[in-house]
Protein backbone atom coordinates (compact mmCIF):
# COMPACT_ATOMS: atom_id res chain seq x y z
CA UNK A 1 0.00 0.00 0.00
CA UNK A 2 1.39 3.26 -0.70
CA UNK A 3 2.14 6.28 1.31
CA UNK A 4 -0.49 9.02 1.50
CA UNK A 5 -0.01 12.83 3.18
CA UNK A 6 -1.69 15.20 4.80
CA UNK A 7 -0.66 18.64 4.77
CA UNK A 8 -2.58 21.67 7.51
CA UNK A 9 -2.86 23.56 10.39
CA UNK A 10 -1.22 22.12 13.03
CA UNK A 11 -3.41 21.87 16.44
CA UNK A 12 -0.76 20.81 19.17
CA UNK A 13 -2.15 18.31 21.40
CA UNK A 14 -1.61 20.09 24.92
CA UNK A 15 0.96 17.85 27.51
CA UNK A 16 0.05 16.17 30.83
CA UNK A 17 1.29 18.87 33.09
CA UNK A 18 4.68 17.03 34.87
CA UNK A 19 5.68 18.95 37.89
CA UNK A 20 6.96 17.70 41.15
CA UNK A 21 4.95 16.41 43.84
CA UNK A 22 5.32 19.19 46.29
CA UNK A 23 4.98 22.08 43.58
CA UNK A 24 2.63 24.97 45.97
CA UNK A 25 -0.89 26.36 44.25
CA UNK A 26 -0.05 29.87 44.48
CA UNK A 27 -2.40 32.79 44.25
CA UNK A 28 -1.32 36.41 43.43
CA UNK A 29 2.22 34.53 43.29
CA UNK A 30 1.73 33.91 47.21
CA UNK A 31 1.25 29.64 48.62
CA UNK A 32 -2.40 29.06 48.78
CA UNK A 33 -3.21 28.33 52.69
CA UNK A 34 -4.91 25.06 53.59
CA UNK A 35 -8.29 25.78 53.21
CA UNK A 36 -8.31 27.65 49.54
CA UNK A 37 -5.90 25.06 48.52
CA UNK A 38 -8.96 21.91 49.85
CA UNK A 39 -11.91 24.27 48.48
CA UNK A 40 -9.81 24.39 45.10
CA UNK A 41 -9.06 20.79 44.49
CA UNK A 42 -13.58 20.56 45.20
CA UNK A 43 -13.77 23.31 42.58
CA UNK A 44 -10.90 21.20 40.10
CA UNK A 45 -12.87 17.91 39.68
CA UNK A 46 -16.02 19.38 39.90
CA UNK A 47 -15.28 21.15 36.42
CA UNK A 48 -12.83 18.88 34.88
CA UNK A 49 -16.20 15.91 35.26
CA UNK A 50 -18.42 19.33 34.08
CA UNK A 51 -16.52 19.63 31.15
CA UNK A 52 -16.41 16.22 30.39
CA UNK A 53 -20.04 16.02 30.64
CA UNK A 54 -20.57 19.03 28.00
CA UNK A 55 -17.98 16.84 25.61
CA UNK A 56 -19.82 13.61 26.13
CA UNK A 57 -23.41 15.57 25.49
CA UNK A 58 -21.92 16.70 21.99
CA UNK A 59 -20.49 13.41 21.18
CA UNK A 60 -22.50 10.07 20.07
CA UNK A 61 -21.69 6.59 20.38
CA UNK A 62 -18.72 4.76 21.71
CA UNK A 63 -16.87 8.50 22.15
CA UNK A 64 -19.63 9.12 24.30
CA UNK A 65 -19.57 6.71 26.48
CA UNK A 66 -15.71 7.01 26.93
CA UNK A 67 -16.24 10.86 27.75
CA UNK A 68 -18.86 9.83 30.49
CA UNK A 69 -17.39 7.30 32.03
CA UNK A 70 -13.86 9.61 32.27
CA UNK A 71 -16.77 12.23 34.03
CA UNK A 72 -17.65 9.69 36.32
CA UNK A 73 -14.39 8.89 37.54
CA UNK A 74 -13.76 13.23 38.05
CA UNK A 75 -17.34 13.10 40.04
CA UNK A 76 -16.28 9.74 41.92
CA UNK A 77 -16.81 10.52 45.93
CA UNK A 78 -14.11 8.26 46.87
CA UNK A 79 -11.24 9.63 44.65
CA UNK A 80 -12.02 13.02 45.77
CA UNK A 81 -12.50 12.22 49.33
CA UNK A 82 -8.83 10.65 49.27
CA UNK A 83 -7.08 13.34 47.98
CA UNK A 84 -8.88 15.75 50.47
CA UNK A 85 -7.82 13.04 53.50
CA UNK A 86 -4.08 13.41 52.35
CA UNK A 87 -4.52 17.61 52.23
CA UNK A 88 -5.66 17.41 55.13
CA UNK A 89 -2.84 15.20 56.60
CA UNK A 90 -0.34 17.68 55.18
CA UNK A 91 0.37 16.35 52.33
CA UNK A 92 1.18 18.49 49.25
CA UNK A 93 -1.59 18.76 46.53
CA UNK A 94 0.12 17.26 43.50
CA UNK A 95 1.43 14.39 45.66
CA UNK A 96 -1.85 13.74 47.38
CA UNK A 97 -3.54 13.59 43.55
CA UNK A 98 -0.73 11.34 42.53
CA UNK A 99 -0.92 9.29 45.13
CA UNK A 100 -4.87 8.48 45.27
CA UNK A 101 -5.08 8.02 41.52
CA UNK A 102 -1.75 5.49 41.81
CA UNK A 103 -3.67 3.49 44.36
CA UNK A 104 -6.89 3.51 42.09
CA UNK A 105 -4.83 2.81 39.16
CA UNK A 106 -3.49 -0.60 40.63
CA UNK A 107 -6.84 -1.58 42.16
CA UNK A 108 -8.20 -1.10 38.61
CA UNK A 109 -5.13 -3.41 37.31
CA UNK A 110 -5.84 -5.82 39.56
CA UNK A 111 -9.58 -6.01 39.08
CA UNK A 112 -9.13 -6.21 35.35
CA UNK A 113 -11.47 -6.24 32.72
CA UNK A 114 -13.12 -3.16 31.62
CA UNK A 115 -11.68 -1.48 34.77
CA UNK A 116 -8.35 -2.16 33.83
CA UNK A 117 -9.08 -0.54 30.83
CA UNK A 118 -9.67 2.65 32.24
CA UNK A 119 -6.59 3.56 34.21
CA UNK A 120 -5.67 5.79 31.32
CA UNK A 121 -8.92 7.59 31.68
CA UNK A 122 -8.03 7.62 35.60
CA UNK A 123 -4.31 9.35 34.15
CA UNK A 124 -6.49 12.06 31.83
CA UNK A 125 -8.46 12.79 35.04
CA UNK A 126 -5.76 13.18 37.02
CA UNK A 127 -4.00 15.42 34.51
CA UNK A 128 -6.88 17.65 34.03
CA UNK A 129 -7.24 18.22 37.80
CA UNK A 130 -3.56 19.06 38.34
CA UNK A 131 -3.52 21.60 35.76
CA UNK A 132 -6.33 23.20 36.44
CA UNK A 133 -5.29 23.06 40.78
CA UNK A 134 -2.06 24.64 39.60
CA UNK A 135 -3.67 27.34 36.73
CA UNK A 136 -1.31 25.63 33.95
CA UNK A 137 -3.00 25.07 30.13
CA UNK A 138 -5.69 22.18 30.65
CA UNK A 139 -3.97 19.26 29.24
CA UNK A 140 -5.79 17.70 25.73
CA UNK A 141 -6.80 18.21 22.55
CA UNK A 142 -7.87 22.15 21.33
CA UNK A 143 -11.21 23.22 20.05
CA UNK A 144 -11.05 22.35 16.42
CA UNK A 145 -12.46 25.43 13.96
CA UNK A 146 -11.08 23.90 10.88
CA UNK A 147 -9.47 20.77 9.03
CA UNK A 148 -6.13 20.21 10.79
CA UNK A 149 -3.15 18.05 11.55
CA UNK A 150 -3.28 16.94 15.31
CA UNK A 151 0.20 16.35 16.43
CA UNK A 152 0.87 14.71 20.52
CA UNK A 153 3.77 13.13 22.28
CA UNK A 154 0.45 10.29 22.94
CA UNK A 155 -3.66 10.33 23.13
CA UNK A 156 -5.31 9.34 25.66
CA UNK A 157 -8.45 7.88 25.18
CA UNK A 158 -10.72 10.27 26.54
CA UNK A 159 -8.61 12.90 24.45
CA UNK A 160 -8.84 10.92 21.25
CA UNK A 161 -12.46 10.17 21.84
CA UNK A 162 -12.65 14.68 22.26
CA UNK A 163 -11.41 14.96 18.89
CA UNK A 164 -13.98 16.24 16.31
CA UNK A 165 -12.98 13.79 13.27
CA UNK A 166 -14.77 16.18 10.70
CA UNK A 167 -11.98 18.41 11.37
CA UNK A 168 -8.83 16.33 11.61
CA UNK A 169 -6.77 15.51 8.82
CA UNK A 170 -4.42 13.43 10.25
CA UNK A 171 -3.06 12.32 13.62
CA UNK A 172 0.57 12.26 14.64
CA UNK A 173 2.21 10.94 17.64
CA UNK A 174 5.78 11.02 19.16
CA UNK A 175 5.23 7.10 19.44
CA UNK A 176 5.00 6.74 15.81
CA UNK A 177 1.24 6.35 15.29
CA UNK A 178 -0.07 7.96 12.63
CA UNK A 179 -3.54 7.86 10.88
CA UNK A 180 -4.77 9.84 7.88
CA UNK A 181 -8.83 10.44 8.12
CA UNK A 182 -10.73 11.04 5.68
CA UNK A 183 -10.94 14.77 4.39
CA UNK A 184 -6.31 14.00 4.33
CA UNK A 185 -7.65 15.24 0.33
CA UNK A 186 -7.59 18.71 1.99
CA UNK A 187 -4.81 20.98 1.29
CA UNK A 188 -3.68 23.74 3.35
CA UNK A 189 -0.40 25.29 4.63
CA UNK A 190 1.14 23.43 7.80
CA UNK A 191 2.36 20.55 9.11
CA UNK A 192 2.24 17.41 6.65
CA UNK A 193 1.62 13.85 7.87
CA UNK A 194 2.80 11.18 5.93
CA UNK A 195 1.01 7.59 6.74
CA UNK A 196 1.22 4.18 5.62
Amino acid sequence: MGRRGAVGPVAQVTPAPVVPADTPVLVDGVPADAASVRALVEQSFGEVAEGLRAQAGRAEGTVRDVLAATAQMADDRALRSGVLTRLDAGEPVVGAIDAVVSTFAAMFEQAGGYLAERVTDLHSVRDRVVARVLGLPAPGVPELHEPSVVVARDLAPADTAALDLDNVLAIVTELGARRVTRRSSRASSGCRAWCG
